[in-house]
């Protein structure tokens, strides 16, 4: 009962007139594990490190500390001088000169921040900015971004999310994560900027694909970390429901595409299988801030030269309309002893 009330607290933050918020969050959680028993869903996940580590982390900072220190359940944070040079290098593009403008770093939830030039940073704003960058050079030509309609799958506690409605407050964005804890966060997180009625629970995926009828999904740092069975239901919903494009920040870093798992399966052949072919791979780390030293076997940033250990490259896919031959079958396994989740942001 002891986790339970940690959350029920959080729900007491987020929504005041939760009248018996315990009883309100463990029937949260029971929904969301009738969810994964009837899909399937695998139980322990390659990275994320289930329940216990979020309730972990969140019981020692407390809510109003979630996105602080080095290392968190949501957020990895380098030091001062890796977000300086970041914010350096980012603010000699005029589309993020623009994306400074219209979202600011308020320093909410303990989250790092640093003071460059006046300005307030964070990895969390830093991140986002050159997410959304990469977003508007590959679909602001085929659809206004603010016409955009998006659904994020492992959003976490809504990281992309804020800065995106901030920047873009007529596109819809939903975002949903595979674990209950993550889904009151988020409500708590948004709901501080208004933004609260983006979440949505797990169990209500489907219905809200069938209304919103999403553009594009996006899924960052999250498909790598979660069971190629899991990342195949996601991607099966979003060719039903008729979601054109993807967009996926990975893991890991490499000069030419090679989208898998943290163990190494691929994420390229499930995403090929229900019709998605990537249309643009880049890694802004290397081709346009030119921050990194490309010299360390060519695959990552060298430590000594700027340290930023998630300089990853960016994927676009666009869906077309056969998709080709079946899809390899992955084995699953069906332990209860985590919920499937995932590292959001980090």
């Amino acid at each position: 009962m002891g986790a339970r009330r940690i959350w029920a607290r959080l729900l007491v933050v987020g929504a005041q007139t939760v009248a018996d918020p315990i009883a309100e969050y463990a029937a949260l959680e029971a929904q969301y594990l009738d969810f994964f028993k009837a899909h399937n869903f695998n139980l322990n996940p390659t990275v994320w490190q289930g329940r216990a580590f979020v309730e972990k982390s969140l019981g020692s900072k407390g809510l109003d500390n979630f996105r602080s220190g080095s290392y968190n359940a949501y957020v990895w944070q380098p030091k001062g001088s890796v977000l300086e040079r970041f914010y350096a290098e980012l603010t000699a593009l005029p589309e993020a000169r623009r994306m400074f403008e219209c979202t600011k770093e308020d320093g909410s939830f303990g989250v790092t921040t640093l003071n460059v030039r006046g300005t307030t940073v964070s990895r969390d704003l830093l991140d986002a900015i050159l997410e959304l960058i990469f977003l508007e050079r590959t679909f602001a030509g085929l659809k206004p971004m603010g016409n955009l309609s998006i659904i994020d799958v492992g959003a976490g506690y809504g990281r992309l999310a804020k800065r995106y409605r901030d920047c873009f407050p007529s596109a819809t964005y939903k975002i949903v994560d595979g674990i209950p804890v993550s889904t009151v966060v988020s409500q708590v997180y948004l709901g501080r900027y208004g933004y609260a009625d983006s979440v949505v629970p797990l169990f209500d995926l489907e219905a809200t694909l069938a209304t919103v009828r999403p553009d594009l999904l996006v899924n960052t740092h999250s498909f790598p970390e979660m069971h190629p069975h899991d990342i195949t239901f996601f991607v099966r919903l979003a060719a039903a429901y008729e979601v054109r494009y993807i967009f996926i920040a990975p893991n890991k870093l490499t000069k030419t595409p090679n989208l898998v798992t943290n163990k190494d399966e691929s994420i390229d052949e499930i995403l090929k299988h229900f019709g998605y072919e990537l249309f643009r791979f880049e890694n802004l780390f290397f081709d346009m801030l030119h921050v990194c030293d490309a010299t360390v076997q060519g695959l990552a940033c060298s430590p000594g030269s700027w340290g930023y250990a998630h300089a990853v490259p960016y994927y676009a896919y666009k869906r077309r309309a056969v998709p080709p031959q079946p899809l390899q079958q992955h084995s699953r396994s069906h332990s209860t002893s985590h919920l499937p989740g995932r590292n959001s942001g980090s």
